[in-house]
């Protein structure tokens, strides 16, 4: 795919990033169902209108909690793999940066 005039191998890419950080995915994989179960107890304990990402709460109430929020988690890993199709050299601080968000979610939902 050519993106600002130059080739991107989205393809390649996202499997360097896939055969090269297999552990960093696993804690993703992992670090999304944790920020899903605590994510939901939160909603169900408290309200939905609490809930800080506009697109989970959108989500949440157009969908129901569940169905919502599993969505608004499999969206976040689709978007993490597209940011490490568009570039195998920043896969690696991408994957850092969203495992960080979710650690973060996940200790403000157990907080809350």
């Amino acid at each position: 795919m050519i993106i600002l005039d130059q080739e991107v191998p989205l393809k390649e890419n996202l499997l360097y990033a896939l055969q090269t950080h297999k552990v960093l995915w696993g804690l993703l994989i992992v670090s999304a169902i944790f920020d899903f179960l605590t994510t939901y107890r939160f909603m169900t304990q408290g309200s939905i209108d609490l809930e800080a990402n506009l697109v989970i709460r959108y989500l949440a109430h157009s969908l129901g909690i569940i169905v919502g929020v599993g969505l608004g988690k499999f969206l976040q890993i689709g978007a993490a793999m597209a940011f490490c199709a568009l570039n195998k050299e920043m896969s690696r601080g991408v994957l850092l940066i969203i495992l960080a968000l979710n650690c973060f979610a996940i200790t403000v939902n157990i907080i809350y």
